[in-house]
């Protein structure tokens, strides 16, 4: 470690931040199956010009530089590594880079790498001094709702199915998930018998093999007719994301999607 006393204040949700960190630090910890050393260092600089951290306005910051000793990143992933649902490994682990991303940006930082292969990864995050104002309104603009209730979410795909439900924990939801319909309607229809019910379904629309989304809601609506289905899906023409309530859903969203936009979603759903 190598943290100086005397770094200014930052304004931040602690949970969040804790995440990002772990988040980090799991990557860390698989980057280096055979063990190695692990560097965390702090220290206040001052961007005075766009170029020097693109995604950042000028301005004072906290950096905080978590360095591995791992197999490295390859070049030609390291511009696509936080996109959403983009992964290395075949199953996804955490919330994700994406989110981690997400997080910094809606608390007026960012998050960076650099890596080479065979010595290792440097992932470090920017997080504006306080208390200026601009920190302030930036901070209070990115603020994610906490959400209670219980979630179901049905996807065929480990590492989006583990993303969704990972993001709502964040929010402050109880998850439960199923990789397809029959597995679904099982948890489903037992939650409901046990006086545990869902609160709102989020069913991706294609399922290979199986039942999708379209399908299976109705299902779902002769279970609990007052079932609050959310639409997912990849192709954002799809006329159920358009017109939800045509086909059984109160709203629809089109993957990838910004954290905040689902947050405002889950948030406005919950509510009817």
């Amino acid at each position: 470690f190598d943290i100086p006393d005397g770094l200014p204040s930052v304004n931040v949700d602690a949970d969040q931040i804790s995440q990002v960190i772990m988040n980090i630090t799991v990557n860390a910890k698989e980057a280096m199956p055979s063990g190695g050393n692990f560097y965390v260092s702090a220290e206040e600089v001052e961007i005075e010009e766009k170029e020097e951290v693109p995604s950042l306005s000028p301005g004072r910051y906290v950096k905080v530089c978590f360095r591995d000793e791992g197999v490295g990143i390859p070049e030609n992933i390291l511009d696509k590594i936080f996109e959403p649902f983009y992964s290395t490994k075949a199953k996804g682990s955490g919330l994700g880079l994406a989110t981690s991303y997400t997080i910094m940006k809606r608390h007026g930082g960012t998050i960076t790498v650099q890596s080479e292969m065979g010595k290792g990864s440097i992932f470090c995050i920017y997080l504006p001094v306080s208390p200026e104002c601009s920190v302030k309104k930036e901070r209070e603009k990115g603020k994610l709702e906490r959400i209670s209730g219980r979630m179901l979410v049905m996807d065929d795909q480990d590492e989006v199915r583990n993303f969704i439900a990972d993001v709502a924990r964040l929010f402050g939801m109880e998850i439960e998930t199923a990789r397809n319909a029959e597995e679904a309607i099982e948890k489903f229809k037992k939650a409901k018998e046990e006086g545990k019910g869902f609160d709102i379904v989020v069913l991706d629309l294609v399922i290979p093999g199986g039942m999708g989304g379209k399908e299976v809601v109705k299902i779902l609506k002769k279970v609990d007719e007052n079932v609050k289905a959310i639409a997912v899906s990849g192709y954002s023409d799809d006329p159920v994301i358009s017109n939800p309530e045509e086909y059984g859903f109160v709203k629809g969203i089109s993957k990838p999607f910004d954290i905040g936009d689902f947050n405002s979603i889950i948030s406005e759903v919950i509510k009817m």
